[in-house]
């Protein structure tokens, strides 16, 4: 037939696109087994799997322990460390104090697996009214709160370094226990700093003096400064309140100090009588010694014949100056003046 393609004979090349053409008859079948090995090996693996859960070990049974009566954090660390999972629940009690275990579930001695819910009931405190919160503040304001929720109050004060005066520092009560209406709440009130004792610091050095009263935190109060002593300068001769007196924190202490000897002039005092002399003396800060000497003409008995440093000469307060004075006792001195004479009346003549 014209137009037909001739057969081919072997040793004739055969066209690509006749190749590409050809069914592929075996491709098929080698995917669908494939597919299907591969679903096998999947149901083969989960059918396993379920069959380990299956016949896995189970979590371990134990008695489970009494946290009756423990503090609230004390069950709860105890059951989480045996591996429980805790659940706490607050509910009033008359008979357990705030915060303390009073009952459980499951209860003590039940058999339970490992990570299984413990529920702890926990007191939180008795029916009633919850106290507020009133620490820090002021104690007339507290009652005032305390008062408007129905509650009696009771004030007791207590020394304290660090809390002002008249600020609460603690309710009993504490805030969030629970109380029935009209019953008593316990005010503990700051009294400030607690007396303490001025200590022995008599006769030391003023700087030890300062030292010891910042440590007993007491304060200094106004400084004397005396030249009449004959302790060295700079010791404290006074205090004022004496050593061992309670006073309150940061009381001011008065203090006497031994100061250096200022300059002064000495008089002059030769010719005046014995007595007054040493109180010129006196009155200028000096000291006097007396001796007796041999009286000169025209010097009367008692009276002063020399003095060891001139008058006018500037020296140390406290120095001692030496007098010689002419032996006897003076005259007394006289109180009373001379009674005075009234001459006789005069009579006129008659002429």
């Amino acid at each position: 037939m014209a137009g037909a393609p001739e057969p081919l004979r072997r040793g004739d090349a055969v066209p690509v696109d006749d190749i590409d053409n050809r069914p592929p008859s075996w491709r098929l079948p080698l995917a669908l087994g494939a597919v299907i090995v591969l679903l096998g090996v999947s149901l083969w693996a989960w059918v396993g799997q379920l069959e380990g859960l299956a016949t896995g070990d189970a979590l371990p049974r134990i008695d489970l322990d009494s946290v009756a009566m423990m503090n609230v954090a004390d069950a709860e660390a105890k059951l989480l460390k045996d591996g429980f999972i805790v659940n706490v629940k607050y509910l009033p009690s008359e008979g357990q104090p705030r915060g303390v275990v009073f009952a459980q579930d499951p209860v003590a001695g039940a058999r339970v697996e490992q990570g299984d819910i413990v529920t702890l009931q926990v007191s939180d405190g008795q029916v009633g009214q919850a106290v507020p919160s009133v620490v820090g503040q002021q104690s007339p304001a507290a009652q005032a709160l305390l008062v408007s929720n129905g509650f009696t109050v009771v004030v007791t004060g207590t020394p304290s370094e660090t809390v002002a005066p008249g600020e609460v520092m603690s309710t009993t009560p504490e805030a969030g226990g629970r109380i029935t209406l009209g019953g008593a709440v316990t005010l503990v009130v700051s009294s400030g700093p607690a007396a303490r004792p001025v200590p022995d610091i008599m006769g030391k050095p003023l700087n030890d003096v300062m030292i010891a009263l910042g440590r007993a935190k007491l304060g200094i109060g106004t400084i004397t400064r005396t030249t009449k002593s004959d302790q060295p300068v700079g010791t404290v001769i006074g205090v004022d309140p004496p050593p061992g007196t309670p006073v309150a924190r940061d009381f001011p202490i008065q203090l006497t100090v031994v100061d250096q000897p200022k300059p002064t002039v000495v008089p002059f005092v030769v010719g005046v009588r014995q007595a007054t002399a040493e109180a010129a003396l006196k009155a200028n800060g000096l000291t006097s010694t007396v001796v007796v000497g041999v009286a000169g003409p025209g010097q009367g008995p008692g009276t002063v014949m020399a003095q060891s440093i001139p008058g006018g000469a500037p020296v140390p307060y406290g120095t001692s100056v030496q007098l010689t004075v002419a032996p006897g006792v003076p005259p007394p001195i006289p109180t009373t003046a001379p009674p005075t004479t009234v001459p006789p009346p005069t009579t006129a003549k008659p002429r």
